[in-house]
């Protein structure tokens, strides 16, 4: 993915727990890596989250975060802490801007 930063628009990582995972820490060091890598060359990162306790550090992971959560809405929908964590981190990112938000209250699947 790094050899592609900066002729790539969006770069999409999964993030996503394997029951062979020990480090709770793994996802973070390489989200900020690229995070960092992305900066000032117009590619943005989308990840890909099933745990609501990833959201928050990748949503502000070097104080920028990812620029997009991706959930599996089916399971966004039975999982009420990883949709809250999702809607807060979207607060959070809007406030930072001071932008105000529109109605993200209920999970939505497009396509």
């Amino acid at each position: 993915a790094v050899g592609l930063i900066g002729s790539l628009e969006w770069i999409v990582i999964s993030c996503n727990k394997r029951e062979t995972d020990a480090d709770e820490g793994w996802i973070m060091i390489p989200a900020e890596n690229l995070i960092s890598a992305c900066q000032g060359t117009g590619t943005k990162i989308a990840a890909m989250v099933d745990n609501a306790g990833d959201v928050g550090g990748l949503a502000d992971a070097l104080q920028l975060g990812v620029d997009a959560l991706c959930v599996d809405a089916t399971r966004a929908v039975r999982d009420e802490k990883l949709w809250a964590a999702c809607l807060d981190a979207r607060k959070a990112k809007l406030a930072a801007k001071g932008q105000m938000e529109d109605d993200a209250s209920t999970p939505t699947t497009s396509g």
